[in-house]
């Protein structure tokens, strides 16, 4: 892996600026800014701190998140290091790329997995994006890079995990208070005119038993980009429903039950059909969109005995598109839907010596995910053939079921607090089932594969402040329902039977530092710096030989590619100032064609090399005031011409942003117990776009987003 020497002197330059950042004293309890790599990750093993942990692990908090303002996960994550999105500003356009793995395709949604509470979300359909959840009521979110995760979250995650985690009871009723809680917020977005209103209903009846409910409604129009210009797809409304409960019983509380329900929720009238890329006009269409999140889980903590800490999950996930009242498309509008079943069955045991600790989580799940996909009303394709009608099915996205058993567990040996081992193995058995009975389908057949994954990590204190780590993990993704059944659209091609596993082999190395008291009393500095190799085999992608009536499988499997990076992350605390630095860089080869092949550098998927600093200042305890600039450098790619047949040369700028944020959360009088946020997004309204947006789809321009909040 090649790195350039003014990548190295940027990322030097923008630590420095960190550490010679000048401190004051300051209490223990006030250094609260340290969440990329202070924080307790639940995605791996025992409980861990990210600092601690043998994998590039980024932890964003409840704090950082409502700093954002976010209206989509995107908005999140997106200062993460090797983690951009794809597609557009759209709320229904946008999914993600995790160390250039992600395109917004059906054969890049499985490679990434995404998680709600631990329920999986999915959805795939052409010109939409991959998840439609408003993260309103999301408290937490941890991102997992690499394939590392995939022993616990399933084999196929080569990009890695973003699991997210939604707020409870507990997050509004104090411990000593009231047992009842409400909790009310206002916001309001100047560019797109977007209001918001959050209300929020906690109960503790008993300390036994809590519940919350809550609801958020909001709605915009267009927002426009630096130029001035409305970014199609960004208005409408969305109402998102969550509740929430928790009942724990027996002479120790050791049982447990817990419920919750997420729903978000939006009509969108004459919505662009394409919503990833607002450059290109493809009519319009009416939307109905709803999601929904839903489990039930049992939990056994024995008090009796460490080896006994028993989950069972019954989770439910649905994503249903409605479509109606199509202009100037040439796809007919159609009812799209992935609605899955998942029960699993998971034990944590955990036991000790007097140098020694383990821990060991083992576990069973079976889902059922079924893709739906039919004509919603009457329609005649502009290009000609035999009109449509409802209820009939597609060729090019076929329905069918797929069902998955896994099995999977996972060690963490921890010695004299020092050394930790984590090594873990995953199978799943997956069977496909397509709908059968209709033209569409009456050919198909299932299909059944087996994929497997195991990770070993290792990390390694040389002092209280210094520590090595490393991994080595193997996955593989399973072929999609999408990319085996479709068979194009007018003409029929062969379905993709002979598809096989996509593998991934990824190894990653690093060091990181933690330690207080480094310039003044109470301060606090970490940073992790990780490098990785990722060497995978047999992409699946469209087959350039495969034409409407042929022979030729609308798939195949690509030979070997390899994606190669460093990722530096770093965080300072103290009483009165705090900063954080993020940064990455990507180089990757597609090993299977020739080295001076137009597309041979995968440039064209790859992220840009990006450097986020932030930097703080508390003046008193009760006001937070920020500023971040993030930075992407210049790429020079290989663009697919569709009308050429061929890559052309391209490029994508580079950028600067900067943003202002500001919080006050006043300890006395008629505003106590109450917060108020002030954020300013790209402050000098630059009209831009990242590299992997769709070609023209820019990002939005200046955003003043105003709130109030207060629990009462």
């Amino acid at each position: 892996m090649r790195i350039s020497r003014n990548t190295v002197l940027l990322g030097t330059v923008a630590l420095a600026a960190v550490l010679a950042t000048p401190t004051y004293a300051q209490e223990e309890e006030s250094a609260g800014f340290l969440t990329h790599l202070g924080q307790i990750i639940l995605g791996i093993g025992a409980e861990k701190v990210a600092i601690d942990a043998p994998q590039a692990v980024t932890v964003i908090d409840e704090e950082e998140i409502e700093q954002e303002a976010p209206d989509t996960i995107g908005d999140i994550v997106e200062n993460v290091p090797g983690v951009t999105t794809v597609g557009s500003e759209s709320f229904f356009g946008e999914s993600l790329n995790i160390r250039g793995i992600g395109a917004g395709s059906s054969a890049d949604e499985p490679k990434i997995v995404m998680t709600i509470d631990g329920v999986k979300k999915y959805f795939e359909k052409y010109r939409m994006g991959s998840m439609f959840t408003d993260p309103v009521f999301f408290k937490r979110v941890e991102v997992l890079r690499g394939p590392s995760s995939s022993t616990l979250h399933g084999a196929g995650a080569i990009g890695g995990v973003i699991a997210s985690e939604t707020k409870d009871a507990a997050d509004f009723i104090k411990e000593d208070g009231d047992p009842f809680a409400f909790f009310q917020k206002l916001e309001y977005k100047t560019n797109s005119g977007l209001w918001s209103s959050t209300s929020v209903m906690a109960f503790r009846p008993s300390e036994d038993l809590d519940f919350m409910i809550g609801y958020n409604r909001k709605g915009g129009e267009n927002a426009k980009d630096g130029g001035g210009v409305d970014i199609p797809g960004t208005n409408g409304s969305l109402g998102s429903l969550v509740a929430k409960g928790t009942y724990y019983f027996g002479d120790a509380r050791e049982h447990s039950i817990e419920a919750s329900y997420l729903s978000a929720r939006t009509v969108r009238d004459d919505a662009p059909y394409n919503e990833t890329d607002s450059t290109l006009s493809w009519g319009t269409v009416d939307r109905k969109i709803h999601d929904t999140t839903a489990y039930l889980k049992y939990g056994y903590d024995s008090a009796a005995s460490d080896l006994i800490d028993l989950s069972v999950q019954l989770s439910y996930s649905d994503t249903t598109v409605k479509e109606s009242d199509a202009k100037g498309t040439f796809i007919a509008p159609a009812n799209y839907a992935y609605e899955s079943w998942t029960l699993k069955v998971e034990n944590e045991a955990e036991w000790s010596g007097a140098s020694y600790e383990n821990f060991l989580t083992a576990g069973i799940s079976y889902s059922n995910q079924y893709r739906q996909a039919e004509i919603s009303e009457p329609w005649a394709s502009p290009f000609g053939g035999p009109p449509v009608m409802p209820g009939d099915e597609f060729l090019y996205h076929p329905q069918a079921a797929t069902k998955t058993l896994s099995l999977y567990a996972q060690n963490e040996f921890i010695w004299d607090d020092r050394l930790t081992v984590i090594a873990g193995g995953r199978i799943d058995k997956q069977e496909t089932v397509p709908t059968t009975g209709t033209p569409a389908t009456a050919t198909l057949q299932n299909t059944s594969k087996t994929g497997t994954a195991a990770t070993l990590a290792a990390h390694y204190k040389l002092n209280e402040s210094w520590a090595v780590f490393g991994s080595a993990s193997y996955t593989e993704r399973l072929p999609t329902v999408d990319e085996i059944y479709d068979q194009g659209s007018f003409s029929p091609r062969p379905p993709s039977f002979g598809l096989g596993n996509e593998t991934s082999r990824n190894f990653e190395i690093g060091f990181s530092y933690q330690n207080s008291d480094v310039f003044q009393s109470g301060d606090q500095l970490s940073f992790k710096t990780v490098a990785f190799r990722n060497n995978m085999d047999g992409q699946i992608v469209t087959n350039p030989r495969a034409v409407p009536g042929g022979s030729e499988p609308g798939k195949i499997n690509l030979g070997a590619t390899r994606i190669e990076g460093l990722e530096v992350e770093a965080a300072y605390d103290s009483e009165k100032v705090f900063g954080s630095l993020a940064y990455s860089k990507l180089n990757g080869r597609n090993l299977s064609i020739a080295p001076d092949a137009a597309n041979a550098d995968l440039a064209n998927v790859l992220p840009a090399e990006n450097l986020s600093l932030t930097l703080g200042y508390r003046p008193v305890d009760t006001v937070k005031l920020s500023w971040r600039v993030s930075h992407s450098n210049i790429v020079n790619y290989q663009h697919f011409d569709r009308t050429r047949r061929g890559y052309v040369p391209a490029t994508s700028p580079a950028h600067t942003t900067h943003d202002l944020f500001a919080s006050w959360k006043p300890d006395q009088g008629a505003l106590e117990g109450a917060e108020l946020r002030l954020g300013v997004h790209n402050i000098f309204d630059l009209d831009y776009n990242t590299h992997l947006m769709s070609s023209g789809t820019k990002k939005t321009g200046r955003q003043i987003s105003l709130s109030i909040s207060k629990t009462f």
